[in-house]
């Protein structure tokens, strides 16, 4: 995700490709498809720990030409009202907050412009942990089944202690 790649390969060989790159001051021969891609596991405890997303949308730095957004002019501008980029996170079991302006479930969708580079965030806390849960009932219904056995072999033997009524 952040490992640069060549814009080249996208514009292509020749005089159009020579035209563009000179053109758009500050655009990298090559960029990542993310800027700064971090995702990592929450601090939550159990089987959901949460987690955190973070990476830079756009193809240049911060405070460049290419990040310059509706101050976009000449041929950028061009580019910028005919090129939208899609960046599309599923994550697991959806955020909890997210800065995505469409957010359906676990789908998360960000449409940027060209000289767009905002940052792309989405966390969740986690969810407690059904793991306990779980294995307090299985620890119950367990305790229960073995009462039940135990009440019904007692009877039993009480019954055979007896003998026959005559």
């Amino acid at each position: 995700m952040d490992a640069p790649r060549s814009l080249r390969a996208v514009a292509g060989d020749g005089a159009t490709a020579d035209a563009l790159f000179a053109g758009l001051p500050d655009l990298p021969r090559t960029a990542p498809l993310l800027n700064e891609f971090s995702f990592r596991l929450g601090s939550g405890t159990g089987d959901n720990p949460g987690f955190n997303l973070f990476a830079r949308g756009g193809v240049g730095d911060i405070g460049q030409q290419t990040c310059q957004g509706d101050r976009a002019q000449g041929f950028s501008k061009t580019l910028r009202d005919a090129l939208e980029i899609e960046y599309r996170f599923r994550l697991p079991g959806g955020p909890g907050s997210t800065s995505a302006p469409e957010s359906s479930g676990a789908d998360n969708l960000w449409k940027l412009r060209y000289e767009d580079c905002p940052a792309l965030q989405a966390e969740s806390g986690g969810g407690s942990s059904s793991t306990l849960v779980n294995g307090v009932i299985l620890g119950a219904l367990t305790a229960f089944l073995v009462a039940v056995f135990l009440v019904r072999g007692v009877k039993r033997r009480r019954r055979r202690g007896r003998g026959p009524v005559g």
